[in-house]
């Protein structure tokens, strides 16, 4: 699949949503490097996050900052697995010279509780979900944003990505 400049593919949600599962599954689909955002965390956030406490915009500055540098220095082809809460934030990552696409993982309150508690060896605990939820805003008017159901199966959530992607490959 060829874009214009590369193509930095952001996987974005709630925690417990499957934004790593599907984001290293199209990595390879794509022949491109995974980022996975939650290694940019640092001590202190994962820890404020593992004591049942939700971040705020500046404890998440520093860790945005990171995330685009890292892909103002590395611009080849990626997939990211990033929450993307917060508009301004997903407008910073459009700004980079990549072309930039958004996946939004989609699942209730409920479904991502019951998969938080059964994940093991993770920091974000099932009781931030309404934290991580309140957090996320809308990406209904944001075009380069394509929602996808967490209920669907990763075979099937890939597929739908990979025939949207090659009808927008030209933006």
């Amino acid at each position: 699949m060829n874009f214009e400049n590369s193509l930095l593919l952001i996987v974005m949600g709630a925690s417990g949503v499957g934004k790593s599962t599907l984001g290293r599954s199209l990595a390879e689909a794509l022949s491109c490097r995974f980022v996975e955002a939650d290694d940019f965390h640092s001590v202190e956030s994962i820890e404020k996050m593992r004591a049942g406490q939700g971040l705020t915009n500046e404890d998440r500055e520093p860790w945005i900052k990171d995330l685009l540098s890292e892909f103002k220095t590395n611009p080849q082809s990626a997939v990211l697995a990033w929450s993307g809460l917060v508009k301004d934030h997903r407008n910073r990552f459009r700004a980079l010279a990549q072309t930039v696409k958004f996946v939004h993982l989609q699942a209730n309150a409920e479904v991502l509780t019951e998969r938080l508690k059964r994940r093991e060896n993770h920091f974000m605990p099932a009781s931030q979900v309404k934290n991580q939820l309140s957090s996320l805003e809308s990406t209904t008017d944001e075009d380069d944003v394509l929602p996808i159901s967490a209920a669907a199966t990763t075979v099937n959530q890939q597929a739908e990505i990979l025939i949207w992607l090659q009808s927008n490959k030209k933006t």
